[in-house]
């Protein structure tokens, strides 16, 4: 656990453990100690609830996304967020990312309800959104099964990071020379977007709990 908790320890966790044991009166130790079974038993119960859509609720989901600024056939809605994290020992560059700090990268899906229904953790603060995406569990899942995953035709919606597939909608990449049909569709792909996976996934950021999460991922991985 040692070697996880110096690898991957958090610039939260520190403070984390001193405010904790401060205010339960114990000693930061048995404050980190237990903050970290809080972690593995989350950890163990997040299968249960961070689930993709199951048949019954496509349409359900489609029709509350569509609500929101006509978009049509979307179940769910991609962003990804860095956490800030102390270099590591090791393969430090690897965690330095283009905003000039290191960090692992949270990417999370959400359906209409704001609700995850896929989480990826840990990957190098360094590595493109594109590319987290390519090597994420729920990419080759659709690839091999995109009826059960997209449902008739439908698809999740991400920004213009992510790559355009046949299940996957990204906005386009604003050069100055949109076309208005195309500002047109990243302003509603925007409005259908942000309201759910970009704001979901900036609250996870801010989270100290996901200090021992992450840490409690990478030792199982």
């Amino acid at each position: 656990m040692k070697e996880f908790e110096d690898k991957f320890n958090t610039k939260y966790t520190i403070p984390l453990k001193k405010s904790v044991a401060d205010r339960f009166g114990v000693s930061k130790d048995t404050a980190w100690e237990t903050t970290m079974t809080i972690a593995r038993v989350l950890n163990e119960q997040a299968p249960t609830y961070i689930r993709w859509l199951v048949s019954p609720e496509f349409v359900t989901v489609e029709q509350d996304f569509a609500e929101l600024a006509g978009f049509p056939g979307v179940v769910a809605a991609v962003d990804g967020t860095h956490i800030e994290v102390n270099a590591p020992s090791n393969d430090e560059y690897s965690y330095f990312n283009r905003k000039h700090y290191h960090s692992v990268i949270l990417q999370g899906i959400c359906n209409s309800n704001k609700k995850f229904v896929d989480v990826l953790t840990g990957v190098c603060g360094s590595i493109h959104d594109t590319r987290v995406w390519h090597i994420s569990h729920i990419n080759e899942a659709i690839e091999n099964g995109p009826d059960r995953y997209c449902l008739g035709e439908r698809h999740t919606l991400g920004d213009s990071a992510y790559p355009l597939q046949y299940t996957l909608l990204p906005s386009y990449r604003d050069d100055g020379h949109l076309t208005e049909i195309e500002r047109n569709y990243n302003t509603v792909l925007s409005k259908t977007r942000v309201q759910h996976a970009t704001d979901l996934v900036a609250a996870i950021e801010k989270r100290d709990v996901f200090s021992a999460l992450l840490i409690e991922q990478r030792r199982n991985a």
